[in-house]
């Protein structure tokens, strides 16, 4: 299913990377927050998932803090996981071209807020770009993050 090296999580796995130092790469981001609500944070949200897929792929993790000291779970305040399952489908369906292939998982952990993992795909028909607003950017990811591609990058 995914073009690298990766095996789907656990909440359990988290944790353990987590306690390990593990940090952000080319394909593993980490956020503490899953915001969706305005226009804003739909067109940010989407420019990780199709940085992503015009990459190496990978996967975002949020319900991850970044700490002075790395990182640490702490999970997504969220009442209705399965809605809010079927909206992140739409928005990434209704605003990438061409569209993408992504999994959406909740990891539950004991006592805590779950976690939602999205595992994108890379994509052999990219590059992708966002349909929103006047501006539709083309983004990538590399090791420092995501960025908008030139038209050299595009091409």
């Amino acid at each position: 299913m995914f073009n690298y090296p990766m095996q789907k999580r656990t909440y359990e796995s988290v944790l353990k990377m987590i306690a390990d130092g593990a940090g952000e790469t080319s394909t593993r981001e980490f956020k503490e927050r899953l915001n969706i609500a305005s226009t804003e944070e739909k067109h940010e949200f989407l420019a990780d998932v199709t940085a992503m897929a015009n990459s190496m792929g990978g996967e975002i993790i949020y319900g991850v803090r970044e700490t002075p000291d790395g990182y640490e779970v702490v999970g997504v305040d969220q009442q209705d996981f399965d809605e809010l399952q079927l909206r992140i489908e739409n928005i990434i369906r209704d605003h990438t071209e061409p569209r993408l292939n992504c999994t959406i998982e909740t990891l539950k952990g004991i006592d805590t807020e779950p976690i939602i993992v999205i595992y994108v795909e890379k994509s052999h028909k990219g590059p992708h770009r966002i349909l929103t607003g006047k501006h539709s950017p083309f983004y990538k990811r590399n090791s420092s993050g995501k960025h908008a591609m030139d038209t050299y990058e595009i091409r």
